[in-house]
């Protein structure tokens, strides 16, 4: 890493990536799905349980792929809404979680911030490395990018082994307040402070910090990623 320079770890998932619009495929593909409010219902207790089973695998010191929990907590979700799936609608949902869409500022931001030379981007994601190629290159996002993901460690964030990895990925083990998470999630957030790091939360729900855990909060809040643009770190 050069000298002097400071490092934007983007989260992909509820950051770059829309994950509530996997709502529009269940609809599409789910028959038993019969409004778009029971789409949205089953698409946010999906991701709930996604995020619940990474942190029950880090208390319970097991791992498994990121894939492999993103299909058992959809087969979760399901089950607890009484919608029975099959083998290829199971498929087919999965195929779509691979091409969420990015949120419309995601793209233009990412690259301007490319330009900067006194700016490292890198990804830094619970996905794996397929999940994650297929994931940006369907949401038109650069594919060249440098990325951290969580098998490296078979940890999940926000288990502290996961941001000490990527500061030795980073060789930034003496400035790691020059790496700064970027994030929509607030446990990702609460991580990276935890550990030491600067974060910047995006509120895209413009609801505030209302996590109550720790003290400490995001360095620096945002509405969208394109206010990342003009922030001084």
């Amino acid at each position: 890493m050069a000298s002097g320079k400071k490092v934007l770890a983007f989260d992909i998932y509820g950051t770059l990536l829309n994950t509530g619009a996997i709502a529009k495929a269940i609809h599409k593909y789910i028959k038993e799905i019969q409004s778009e409010g029971q789409a949205k219902s089953l698409a946010t207790s999906w991701r709930t349980y996604q995020l619940e089973y990474t942190w029950r695998l880090n208390s319970m010191n097991i791992y498994e792929s990121f894939d492999v929990v993103t299909r058992k907590s959809l087969l979760n979700a399901a089950a607890d809404l009484r919608i029975p799936l099959t083998t290829p609608t199971v498929e087919a949902l999965m195929q779509a979680y691979h091409e969420l869409p990015s949120f419309e500022d995601a793209s233009s931001s990412v690259k301007d911030l490319l330009s900067r030379s006194e700016i490292e981007v890198v990804l830094f994601s619970n996905g794996t490395e397929e999940m994650v190629t297929k994931s940006i290159m369907a949401a038109s996002l650069p594919i060249s990018l440098s990325r951290y993901l969580a098998n490296s460690v078979k940890k999940y964030k926000p288990s502290p082994e996961l941001y000490e990895a990527l500061i030795h990925f980073l060789g930034m083990q003496d400035r790691k307040a020059d790496v700064w998470l970027v994030s929509g999630n607030p446990f990702d957030v609460a991580g990276a402070r935890s550990f030491g790091m600067n974060a910047i939360w995006v509120d895209r729900a413009q609801q505030g910090w209302n996590d109550r855990l720790l003290d400490v909060g995001p360095t620096k809040i945002v509405r969208g990623l394109g206010e990342i643009t003009k922030l001084e770190l």
